[in-house]
């Protein structure tokens, strides 16, 4: 699913063409369990989401193999997807199977069950909608049962913070392993009975303002325009979110009349790499956008970027000002 490239939040009866109940997976891996639990389940729409592609698509494989078209794939960052493209309150279930344990101590922070994490499950959910937790791994679990504890809109379903089997699950080839393996495989079902708090840096900024641009009049040595340029960096905010934009390296085409510059815009989890156009527009003018390559959402960090650079070409070519610009609001 190009979720970069639809509205934020996704219109989900529409991609699926029914209102059916939402259930989705996150951090899916070989696929097996989505698999089998949206042929078992037909009347739910189901949502697979893993940030390896390799993941995404050992799951399109299945699901195309077995004509489940009631499945969506997303490659993505978890948190991220659960934050931008569910409304609150939009989802029946979340299920994670055995997320990496990063079992070294220096690795903690990449795991997946963060209290950042919990937020985004708990706003997604739907008032009584259940998070599935399962791992076999002993350190984890206490991670897990940790953090659970250290929130309040995610209670435990059954009144115990884990058991040790649920009835009818589908299990996965690491659920196997571990229970061959002798290892106990804890099972975290915890419902929403709160609206979590907001959080102190919230998704990607979702204004849809069209793509951002810097129009600038004068007379330049264009193929000279951005010779000498160096690597830059910038440390941003926008609602508390903090925003890092970098512009990298600058790039003139055979032709002479467009230079590329790479830039990396990152806010909060959202993670983008993508290339500003500065090309002749007309005799005396520079227009200053981003190119479609890769095809970047225009965010908030997005229109910055383009600010940034605009201002750069003013601050070394004194004979440019700017004509029209829609990027004013980053300052």
């Amino acid at each position: 699913m190009p979720w970069r490239q639809l509205a934020w939040p996704v219109p989900w009866e529409a991609r699926f063409g029914r209102r059916a109940p939402l259930r989705v997976e996150i951090a899916c891996g070989n696929g097996e369990f989505l698999e089998a639990s949206a042929a078992r389940e037909p009347e739910a729409n189901w949502i697979g989401v893993d940030i390896s592609w390799i993941s995404v698509r050992n799951l399109m494989r299945r699901i195309r193999a077995r004509n489940l078209d009631h499945v969506q794939v997303v490659q993505g960052d978890g948190r991220l997807v659960l934050d931008c493209l569910f409304p609150p309150g939009s989802v029946e279930a979340i299920f994670v199977n055995n997320s990496d344990p990063w079992p070294k101590k220096r690795h903690h922070a990449r795991r997946l069950v963060q209290p950042s994490f919990l937020a985004a499950a708990a706003r997604a959910l739907k008032p009584g909608g259940r998070l599935v937790l399962v791992t076999d791994h002993r350190d984890y679990a206490a991670w897990i049962e940790d953090a659970l504890r250290g929130q309040e809109a995610l209670a435990p379903a059954g009144g115990e913070p884990w058991v040790e089997s649920l009835p009818g699950y589908v299990e996965t080839k690491y659920q196997r392993r571990g229970r061959v393996a002798g290892s106990i495989i804890r099972y975290f079902v915890w419902e929403k009975v709160a609206e979590p708090p907001e959080p102190a840096t919230g998704p990607a900024p979702q204004e849809e303002i069209g793509m951002p641009n810097v129009l600038l009049d004068g007379e330049v040595d264009f193929p000279a325009l951005l010779n000498g340029f160096s690597e830059r960096s910038w440390r941003l905010a926008h609602r508390d979110l903090p925003v890092f934009v970098q512009l990298a390296a600058a790039y003139l085409k055979t032709d002479g009349r467009e230079w590329l510059v790479e830039a990396r815009v990152k806010e909060g989890g959202f993670d983008q790499h993508l290339v500003l156009s500065v090309h002749r527009h007309g005799d005396r003018q520079v227009l200053v956008k981003p190119s479609p390559v890769g095809f970047p959402r225009p965010t908030w960090g997005v229109r910055a970027a383009v600010r940034l650079l605009g201002d750069l070409l003013l601050e070394t070519h004194s004979a440019l000002s700017v004509h029209s610009t829609n990027v004013a609001g980053t300052e």
